[in-house]
Formats: structure tokens, sequence, C-alpha cells
């Protein structure tokens, strides 16, 4: 103790350099492990550096500016392809508006199909709205879905029409609320389909129709050409039931032919035309139609 006292300030100076040797150990452990780190991640930096350089095509200005180049594209084709999925519009109207919509839309749609010469189920044809027709209210969840529907229906059928097919045998739509009975012919069983990948949703209808082979090719270009968004994802062809036979008449008296002056042709000489009559049956073909959109 008395060498202590003696030697006091060598002894105080003594503790501080312990003390700064000791930080100056901690203080360099630590900056080890960080520099340990910062090793790790610049061998890793490099180890991504060697991968990328491995990789073809090397991600060089040059290849860098062909992938612009190419992405910049791929949205032209992207905008181009928009173009042909065009939302159908359609008035959002509700409740006795939809149903004097309904009601024009009708008359219209008939009316076209008489100029046109093309039949329908029957004389006042509700193209799926048979339930709807004639209503004042509607279930709950009805709107904007069922105006957004006739407009759709309405846009196949001009299509339809255009190609002047023989007979509209059946239209079917998807049941939206608890009014659309189950197991009218008015309805199908498919629903609504929402891609989230693309970002659309398919609205599926169900179209029957009675015509000629080029008919229904004028049908499918049609559809095809449309900006609608138009796609046929199943036909079914199959010969059309024969129309009821007209009633026979009275068999009348025959007649003996009286024979032909000398130097008349022959049936089948040289002085006879001869014609072949092509006779195509009538086609019943039944299309399963999806209508794409955005998703709203």
């Amino acid at each position: 103790m008395l060498w202590i006292k003696r030697n006091l300030v060598l002894v105080v100076f003594g503790a501080i350099a312990l003390g700064m040797l000791g930080w100056s150990v901690m203080f360099f452990l630590g900056k080890r492990a960080a520099n340990k780190k910062f090793e790790e991640g610049l061998q890793a930096a490099q180890t991504q550096l060697d991968g990328l350089h491995a990789k073809n095509p090397f991600p060089s200005e040059t290849n860098i500016s062909v992938a612009k180049s190419e992405l910049a594209r791929v949205r032209q084709i992207i905008n181009t392809a928009k173009q042909h999925f065009t939302p159908i519009p359609f008035e959002k109207v509700a409740d006795k508006e939809f149903t004097a919509l309904l009601q024009n839309t009708l008359f219209d749609l008939q009316r076209r199909a008489q100029q046109l010469g093309i039949e329908l189920p029957e004389k006042d044809y509700a193209f799926s709205f048979k339930s709807q027709k004639n209503a004042l209210t509607f279930a709950p969840g009805s709107f904007p879905t069922l105006p957004e529907q006739l407009a759709e229906i309405k846009a196949i059928s001009d299509v339809i029409f255009e190609a002047k097919v023989n007979r509209v045998t059946r239209i079917k739509r998807m049941r939206v609320t608890v009014d659309d009975q189950a197991g009218s012919p008015d309805y199908h069983e498919y629903v609504t389909a929402t891609n989230t990948a693309t970002g659309t949703v398919a609205n599926p209808y169900e179209f029957t129709v009675h015509s000629f082979s080029g008919d229904l090719a004028k049908v499918l270009e049609g559809l095809n050409k449309s900006t609608h968004g138009f796609i046929v994802k199943s036909v079914k062809v199959e010969p059309a039931p024969e129309a009821p036979k007209p009633v026979v008449p009275a068999p009348q008296p025959i007649q003996v032919p009286q024979p032909k002056p000398p130097g008349a042709a022959k049936p089948g000489g040289k002085g006879e035309i001869l014609k072949t009559i092509l006779n195509e049956k009538l086609l019943e073909a039944t299309l399963l139609i999806e209508v794409i959109k955005p998703l709203k």
C-alpha cells in the first residue's frame, strides 16, 4: 500500500493503459467480425457476378438494349390484342327501366330476324329472357348483370343474323338470381370464369342454330373478326331434325304421254342437258361462346 501511495500517478496511468488495452482488444474483435461479414458479402457478390458472366446471353449493354426493345414489342402486341377484347357497352339500368330496355331490344331482334327470313323458336321469342320479359321487380343481385347479359346476347345475335342462318333454335345463358329457375331451357350450367393471370373474365353463352355449312362458316368468321372477345370454346354439329312433311295432295289422274314426233331427242341423248344438283343437308350447330373482357 505504501508503494502504491508513493507511485499513485504511475498506478493510475497503468490502470488507464490497461483499460485502453482491453477496449482496443474488444474493438479489434468487433471490427474483425464486421470485416469477416463484409468479406462474406463480397464473396457472395463475386459469386453472383461470376454466375452472370457465365450466363448466355450475358447481360451486356447490347443484350440489355435488345431486351428493352423486345419488352417494348411485347407491350405493343398486348395493346394490339386488347383491341380484340373490347367490353360490350351496356346501359346501366334497373327495374322498370330495364324492363323497357329489354322489351325494346327483343322487338328489334325479332324484327330483324323477320326481315332476314331467319326463323325463331316462337313468334314472341325472348332470347333467354322469358322470365324477365314482363317483370317489374327483380331479385337482389340482378343488376348490372342482366343488362350486361342482354347486351352480349344481342351482340352475338347480330353476328349470327349477319351470317343469315336458317333458324335460331335455342339460346342459353348463365343463371343470375333466384328469378332464373333451374331446368328452364333458357339457362345452362356453365359459370363465369375469372383468369387472374391475364386479368380477364369470361361469360359463357350457348347458341343453337340451323344452317348450311357455308353459313356456319360465316358465323365462326364473324365471331373471330369481332372486336368484343368472342371465343368459340366448342362446336357440336349434327344433322338438323327434318321439318314436318307437307300434306300430300290427292293423286291426280295419270295422263298417258303422247308419242314424240320423229327426230325428237331421246332421254339422255345428245339433245338433252343433264343437270347435277348438290343437295346439302341442313345442320344443327350448338356453339359454346365465351365473351372475354377485362376484370372490372
